[in-house]
Parts: structure tokens; C-alpha cells; sequence
């Protein structure tokens, strides 16, 4: 409630600043937890003594195909909406620099402590799912005080999150893809009503596809791989390739590489079976001596070459507009 008032209030400005004190106070509260649990088993070297070699390599257990993954659905960064409204907002370039680098340097930072905390839970031998790991760790670990601000900043954070994207894709929906199929202009009120509407239908489509996926990173993977199958190239090639962009090239590199994505995930699900070594879908294929596993993760590497090929041709294809 205090989060909404501010915001009605004071707009883009207090939203920034609402969400940099709850971001603040959950990176303070979990450096502390980190801090306090490492000195509870006797230091980060313990770490190296008891889990296993594995822990530390730097590409782990996975098949190099599913870190090339992780790294591609970072690049979802670069087609967030709230990513250029922040920017478009920033008073000049070094602003925005700025708070690039400082944005990397905290992420790592935050990263860090994340990936220190779940080797102290298995250090701890906590028996819970690994999604809880975290939290568990951490309220075993923080005094009675810090419990709370931490519990507080997470949800906080958390529904200020969730209340962003959902208005971000009520409005798409509404504004981008609705409104412009009716071929005739809408009022102010219905095209409101619409949006209220669109934010319904998201919310929906958010709460099954959490129920479907059964861990936080196959979730993570799929949003991820859907924003960039269907945007980064349109965006990035928009922006550095104009002279070829088309509308044509935008529209086809959009729904190819979205229609891919679901397209192998669906085929995936369908053929496939739940790995619970890996805790992911994955289909086996197997041609006499050869045996090809994909990964549910995979759908990017598919998916993502698509839609610069659909760009392409729709750029030799299509009319420029004037």
C-alpha cells in the first residue's frame, strides 16, 4: 500500500526509489545471512572439504549446450520492457552507463551469495526442495529482526515485480495487439477496460505456467527464451540494422521464433519425459547406435536462428515503409 501511494504520487521517480530501498534491504539482509551462515560451519573452506568436486568447476555437471542457454536467456535483458523505460528516463548517457555497471557489479555481487548459500544448505544437509533452500538457510541464520526485513524486502520486491510485468503485458495485449486487429479506434474507457481485462488474462496464464513448470530455472528458462525468441532480433535489428529493417522482416522474425519456441516445447512435453536427476523435460531420440537427448532448454538454439532467418527474408521480401 505504501509502495502504490508513493508511486500515484510521485510517479516514475518514486517507483525507482521505492524499489532501490527494497532491493537495499534484501541485498543487506542476505550478505548478513551469507556472512553468518559461512562462519556457522567454520568458514568458506569447509565448502572445498565436504561437497563434492564438481561444486567448484566452473561449468559444473551440464552439458556446455545448457550453459550456452543460460547465457542466451540472459540476453532477455535486452528486450525488457522496464530495461528501456528506465533508460528513456535517465536524465543522460553517463547516467545510464553508470548504472549499467553498477547494476553488473550488484548483480554479481547478489549472484554470488545466492550460489554461496545453496552450497551451505547442502553443506547443512537442510531437507527441503531445493527452491527452498534459500529461504530455509536464511531464516535459520539472520537474527529475529533481520528475519523480517528480509521476509519484508523479498515479498515487497516481489509483488512490485509481479504488478509491473502484469501492466506491461495487460498493455500489450491491449495496445499492441488488440487494438490495432479491431481496425477501429477505441475510447479511452474501453480501451482502459480492455487493458483491465488483458491484466486478468495474464495473471491467469502467469499462475498455470508456475504451476506447470516444477522448478524455479525451467520457469526462468521458458519466460526467458519466449522474450527473446520473439524480440531480440526484431529489436536488435531495428536499432543497428534499420536500413534493412521492414515491417515485414519485424512481424516475421517476431512469430517464427515465438512459434518455434512453443513449437519445440510442446514436442518436448509431448515425446519426452521428466528427468529427475536434472529436474527437467527431456526427449531421447535414438536412430540405432546414435542417441540424441534435447533438453527442454534447448528450444533458444532452435528457436533463435529461426527468427534471424525469418528477419532476412522478410527484409529481402518485404516493402519498405516510407
Amino acid at each position: 500500500m505504501w509502495e502504490r501511494s508513493a508511486c500515484s504520487l510521485g510517479g516514475l521517480l518514486a517507483d525507482a526509489l521505492t524499489d532501490t530501498v527494497q532491493f537495499t534491504l534484501m541485498c543487506v539482509a542476505l550478505g548478513v545471512a551469507t556472512v553468518i551462515a559461512a562462519h556457522g560451519i567454520g568458514g568458506a573452506d569447509v565448502l572445498r572439504e565436504r561437497l563434492p568436486p564438481t561444486f567448484f568447476r566452473p561449468t559444473g555437471t551440464y552439458p556446455v549446450w545448457v550453459l550456452v542457454v543460460f547465457a542466451g536467456a540472459a540476453l532477455s535483458a535486452l528486450v525488457e520492457p522496464a530495461f528501456y523505460q528506465r533508460i528513456f528516463a535517465a536524465v543522460n548517457y553517463r547516467a545510464i552507463v553508470v548504472a549499467l555497471l553498477v547494476g553488473i557489479v550488484l548483480w554479481a555481487a547478489f549472484d554470488w551469495a545466492v550460489t554461496m548459500m545453496g552450497m551451505i544448505a547442502r553443506v547443512e544437509g537442510i531437507a527441503t526442495e531445493p527452491r527452498y533452500a534459500l529461504l530455509t538457510l536464511a531464516m535459520q541464520s539472520l537474527p529475529a529482526g533481520a528475519k523480517g526485513v528480509f521476509v519484508a524486502s523479498v515479498l515487497a520486491t516481489s509483488m512490485s515485480t509481479v504488478d509491473s510485468y502484469l501492466l506491461i503485458s495487460g498493455g500489450n495485449l491491449s495496445y499492441d495487439l488488440i487494438r490495432p486487429a479491431l481496425r477501429r479506434p477505441l475510447e479511452d474507457r474501453a480501451l482502459l477496460r480492455l487493458t483491465r481485462w488483458m491484466i486478468a488474462v495474464a495473471a491467469v496464464v502467469t499462475i498455470t505456467l508456475a504451476l506447470f513448470f516444477q522448478t524455479v530455472v525451467s520457469a526462468w528458462i521458458f519466460m526467458s527464451t519466449m522474450l527473446v525468441a520473439a524480440a531480440l532480433v526484431p529489436i536488435l535489428g531495428g536499432l543497428y540494422f534499420g536500413r534493412f529493417a521492414t515491417p515485414a522482416a519485424g512481424m516475421a522474425a517476431s512469430l517464427v521464433g515465438l512459434l518455434v519456441a512453443l513449437g519445440y516445447y510442446v514436442l518436448v512435453h509431448a515425446f519426452g519425459g521428466f528427468d529427475a536427476e536434472w529436474s527437467t523435460q527431456i526427449w531421447t531420440i535414438r536412430a540405432g547406435d546414435l542417441r540424441v537427448e534435447l533438453w527442454q532448454e534447448y528450444a533458444l538454439l532452435f528457436a533463435l536462428p529461426a527468427s534471424a532467418t525469418a528477419f532476412v527474408l522478410g527484409s529481402a521480401l518485404g516493402r519498405r515503409r516510407v
